[in-house]
């Protein structure tokens, strides 16, 4: 067990792992995805409109099965370890409360600007002929990405004891912060935006936050429930013109990127990170408690 644990996230063995993650997902996942969606182009309508986002979320497959590999044969260890500190392993019932409160606080801004959202009158067949490519694909994407742009670089940098103070937090934090905002600057809402500076400020937002709550709650999983709820919610719920994802969602908006967006999700931080205060996830460091 003593060898298990200096060994398990060593520097050499969370780079290899990240290189075959990579690989997987930039080489392999768009080759197989291309011969698959070839291969779905017979499917009848509307089955046939469910391939591209298979077909899109395919390099999310393969970079998957890479992490999961990698983890259990070249770091010795588990996704289980890497996404948690916990000695019990994944807090599920944690992870689960994180989610619905980021869906609730969602459903809730997007009230707020019910004025900029349409019913989409979509057959119900046409809809459920999404839902069982979503339902399994979306998560597996969330879960990919989180591991890959915050859980790997973590480990790769503190190994299993991830910053204890907000000030050791500070270079993580702001790693997290380009590294979650750099790979997303090519989506199509930061191109359909008028200008990319605010889509831009929240993927560094939200990558900045979601890495400082995973240091202050020992574990990468409220960031990982809340990117499956918010992927969820777009792909099915409410999607909008210019999205990465091409669903057949409840609703459609026009999806701009406003200073509203930035506040939503800087309150959906602060809702999550009192969730975890309730729920004793908060490292004493991290509590922010009145002073007499």
């Amino acid at each position: 067990m003593e060898k298990k644990e200096n060994t398990a996230f060593a520097p050499a063995s969370c780079l290899i792992v990240l290189f075959l993650a990579l690989f997987s997902w930039l080489f392999i996942g768009p080759l197989v995805a291309y011969y698959a969606m070839a291969a779905m182009d017979s499917l009848p309508h509307p089955m046939q409109e469910a391939s591209s986002y298979i077909g899109l979320h395919i390099p999310y497959i393969t970079l998957f099965l890479a992490l999961l590999f990698g983890t259990r044969y070249i770091m010795n260890s588990s996704l289980s370890e890497l996404v948690s500190d916990n000695p019990g392993g994944i807090r599920w019932k944690y992870a689960i409360k994180c989610g619905f409160l980021y869906l609730a606080v969602m459903a809730a801004a997007q009230l707020c600007m019910a004025a900029d959202t349409a019913w989409a009158g979509l057959p119900l067949d046409e809809w459920a002929s999404f839902l069982l490519p979503v339902i399994i694909m979306t998560p597996l994407q969330a879960l990919s990405e989180e591991i890959l742009f915050r859980a790997l670089p973590a480990r790769l940098a503190y190994g299993r004891s991830l910053p204890n103070t907000p000030l050791k937090a500070i270079p993580l934090t702001a790693a997290g912060a380009f590294i979650f905002m750099l790979p997303h600057l090519g989506n199509s809402e930061v191109q359909a935006a008028s200008s990319a500076i605010i889509p831009a400020l929240y993927y560094f937002l939200w990558g900045a936050l979601a890495m400082l709550l995973s240091i202050a709650t020992d574990g990468f999983e409220a960031p990982i429930a809340m990117h499956i709820a918010n992927n969820l919610f777009i792909a099915l719920i409410v999607n909008y013109s210019s999205s990465s994802m091409p669903t057949k969602a409840l609703f459609l908006t026009s999806g701009t990127t406003t200073a509203f967006t930035l506040v939503e999700a800087t309150v959906v931080f602060i809702l999550i990170y009192a969730l975890s205060l309730r729920a004793g996830t908060v490292k004493p460091a991290f509590r922010l408690e009145r002073r007499g």
